[in-house]
């Protein structure tokens, strides 16, 4: 009785593995199995058995999960810091593509530019210079209201 009982035990503790086959069918659909549907066209997949006990087996289990944890933790602060930074960048080609459209509106409503001095008095720019500042704030509004 004690044999039998110890032979039990003894080929539950043996490992058991199965033959595993890939193939691919007729589609181009690759499938896997116990059993090959066309032995011609199959390929044994050698599967490599985990010789580490339980115990140490589930230790670096565990070890592996909290490491994946903590990478894919720091993916998802990392993919928040980037899109935190998109929100901003854009946020900013908003505002500036904003400030562009009204200076040239500012711009084409006069029809002179000044500017004012230290003591207040406003002095008039030729209208080369009005020309020059329509033609940059057009430039300004093609590079900022494209994006």
């Amino acid at each position: 009785m004690r044999l039998l009982l110890l032979a039990v035990i003894w080929l539950a503790l043996i490992p058991v593995q199965a033959d595993v086959y890939r193939w691919v069918d007729e589609d181009g659909a690759v499938h896997f199995g116990d059993r090959p549907a066309n032995k011609q066209s199959a390929e044994k997949i050698e599967i490599k058995t985990d010789t580490i006990t339980n115990n140490q087996g589930q230790g670096n289990r565990l070890r592996k999960q909290q490491h994946l944890l903590s990478v894919m933790d720091e993916e998802r602060k990392i993919n928040k810091q980037k899109q935190a930074k998109e929100k901003k960048d854009k946020q900013v080609v908003i505002a500036n593509c904003k400030r562009a459209q009204k200076a040239l509106d500012d711009y084409l409503r006069s029809s002179v530019l000044f500017d004012v001095d230290k003591s207040g008095n406003k002095l008039y720019l030729p209208d080369q210079i009005r020309e020059e500042e329509i033609k940059k704030a057009r430039a300004a509004i093609e590079y900022w209201c494209k994006k």
